[in-house]
């Protein structure tokens, strides 16, 4: 993401409380994420548990651009 779109996001999350909480819900899985990376063995268990978290994760990041692009388009009319 370029500065321009992590600006875009600040200005989203200020004016949108549904895109607060999709960021938030991002940041969220993203360290779950991390906490079973720091583990140096995982079980088949927390195996399928990272790789449902990472679906989550890059469902919530495409949402999240997508919603920077709509800004883009009508707001910025790029």
């Amino acid at each position: 993401m370029s500065l321009r779109d992590e600006e875009i996001i600040e200005k989203l999350m200020e004016e949108d409380e549904d895109f607060k909480n999709l960021v938030l819900e991002h940041r969220d899985l993203d360290r779950k994420i991390q906490d079973l990376d720091s583990k140096p063995y995982l079980i088949p268990a927390e195996e399928a548990e990272r790789k449902k978290l990472s679906r989550l994760k890059l469902a919530k990041k495409d949402q999240i651009l997508q919603r920077v692009a709509q800004y883009r388009r009508e707001v910025l009319g790029e």
